[in-house]
């Protein structure tokens, strides 16, 4: 895929690892030269010497912390320096949502809150803070910040609140430098890898770990033959599931239903529970243990 970045120049934070190290292995081989930016000099080392520089572009390790006005403005100054500017930020410095923490108000500390506020929200405005000057000077500029899907639903109020700030600081960087020429996105991933999900699944509780006793099952179910009448046996979240995915809209259900046309050939099990794409994005299977 070609996405002309050829010659851009990018930062990304987060990038000793997860979502941060593949947006940077993605750019460098794109073409692009790329700043990974993470605590950790000695895992840094070892991700940029590993995936990122076999891509041939220009690959640099800067240690920093995002948590720190005086870390990120050295980060972005030493950046600028050795590669004559910034063009792209990637924020994606911030710890995974851990679901051993107690989600329920009792359970509440404030300094889990403050913590992931001064990360994830606090350290994307930072870094947006120092690159903003040099995107605005040659007028082209691209700020993608990753929130997560904590941001669209319950279950961790930590989560939603540092992920919805995200979204709206997006936003309000949006409006004050698109006209600079700086797009300003927000992106809200999922859990990246199987382990990861077989991880979260393990360790929650509630609706969560349900979904995954209910998607232990075998899936799919045994279709029947075609000369046979009986449809397969759904199980009933699945079926609830496919009925609130396909429901008419009020003004389509309030019309007559239109009789069924006849058919020379057996209809197939998928045409007889049909709306399976749709009935699969209700829930977010968790892999097998």
């Amino acid at each position: 895929m070609d996405l002309r970045l050829d010659g851009k120049r990018a930062i990304v934070t987060g990038a000793s690892r997860g979502i941060g190290l593949a947006v940077a292995t993605a750019l460098a081989a794109e073409g692009t030269d790329v700043a990974l930016v993470a605590r950790g000099a000695a895992a840094l080392e070892e991700a940029a010497g590993g995936r990122a520089r076999g891509t041939g572009a220009r690959v640099l390790a800067v240690p920093a912390d995002t948590a720190s006005s005086e870390s990120v403005d050295a980060m972005v100054a030493r950046v600028a320096g050795e590669l004559g500017g910034v063009d792209i930020l990637v924020n994606a410095a911030a710890q995974p949502a851990d679901p051993t923490i107690r989600r329920d108000l009792a359970g509440l500390r404030d300094d889990d809150l403050r913590a992931e506020v001064e990360t994830k929200v606090l350290g994307y405005l930072r870094c947006a803070r120092a690159v903003a000057p040099h995107m605005i000077a040659t007028g082209w500029g691209r700020i993608v910040n990753i929130s997560g899907l904590a941001a669209r639903q319950s279950g961790s109020a930590i989560g939603s609140i540092r992920n919805v700030a995200v979204a709206a600081a997006t936003k309000n960087l949006a409006d004050e430098l698109g006209p600079h020429g700086i797009n300003v996105t927000v992106v809200h991933p999922g859990l990246p890898s199987p382990s990861a999900r077989r991880r979260w699944c393990a360790a929650s509780r509630g609706p969560v770990a349900s979904a995954r006793t209910r998607l232990a099952r075998p899936w799919p179910p045994a279709w029947p033959s075609a000369a046979s009448s009986t449809p397969p046996r759904w199980p009933t979240w699945w079926r609830s599931c496919a009925h609130r995915a396909a429901s008419p809209s009020p003004v389509t259900r309030s019309r007559p239903a239109a009789a069924p046309a006849a058919r020379s050939t057996p209809r197939s099990p998928w045409a007889t529970h049909g709306h399976w794409r749709a009935a699969r994005r209700c829930l977010s299977p968790c892999p097998p243990a």
